[in-house]
């Protein structure tokens, strides 16, 4: 005897805040505009333009709440940059403060300078950083 099979409704798609929502959740989680095209034309079906265009709409409009989901790693990349800057900028001044008191070697030379250079480097890098993320979470 036949029995035809059960009919079984589609699942339904999801609206436009849940997409955003999740799309939201990708791209303030590190993931590239490209993953989130590709997991919504895997999951949800849609052709790889129109998850496009949807992705870029949704990092235009939550480009704020993206950013405050970024925030708490880029502080933490941001001040540990600061302390290493500050750590090499203190080692190189301590070297800079005996080159006159002790015959120096070339490569305690290029060391310092290296420290000095680096430190200074990591320290306007990681101040810049920090006043962008902190700029971006006061908006």
């Amino acid at each position: 005897m036949y029995a035809p099979p059960p009919i079984v409704l589609a699942p339904a798609a999801p609206n436009q805040a849940q997409l955003a929502e999740q799309i939201v959740r990708m791209l303030g989680g590190g993931r590239s505009p490209e993953e989130a095209c590709r997991v919504l034309c895997e999951q949800h079906g849609y052709a790889w333009e129109h998850a496009r265009d949807l992705v870029q709409g949704v990092a235009a409009q939550q480009r704020v709440r993206i950013a405050r989901r970024q925030a708490p790693f880029l502080l933490f990349l941001g001040i540990s940059t600061l302390l290493g800057g500050l750590a090499l900028l203190a080692m190189g001044l301590m070297r800079l403060r005996v080159l006159g008191a002790a015959p120096v070697s070339p490569i305690y030379f290029r060391n310092m300078v290296a420290a000095l250079i680096s430190g200074t480097l990591m320290v306007l890098g990681a101040g810049i950083g920090l006043i962008e993320v902190i700029g971006s979470l006061r908006k």
